[in-house]
């Protein structure tokens, strides 16, 4: 059995995972696992500096998101430069309270 995904985060690692099972099909898997993720997807924490720039294409791809980040750092400056040469996706950023609060809208 293989786990679905791992997101390491600082303080603690936030570990996201569903089993396959005999008769149930992938989809079903991934959605379940899927589901995990956005349950605690709303949390008042916010999300590592070394998280924040690998949600940035799954948002992107989503269409839109926001999350709260401790701080963006150069390889989150870069991903959005990369993500805006392929898809016609906005960044707002707001920072305050020692925090990164990040939006991301299709342009």
């Amino acid at each position: 059995m293989e786990s679905l995904g791992f997101f390491r985060t600082q303080p603690f690692d936030l570990f996201i995972d569903d089993f396959g099972e005999r008769g149930v099909n992938a989809k079903n898997v991934a959605t379940d696992a899927a589901g995990k993720l956005k349950h605690i997807w709303h949390r008042t924490q916010p999300w590592d500096e070394h998280l924040a720039d690998q949600l940035l294409l799954p948002l992107a791809l989503a269409g839109s998101g926001s999350f709260t980040a401790t701080s963006l750092n150069l390889h989150a400056l870069t991903n959005m430069h990369a993500i805006r040469q392929f898809l016609p996706m906005r960044f707002d950023v707001q920072e305050g309270n020692g925090f990164s609060r990040m939006s991301v809208h299709r342009d």
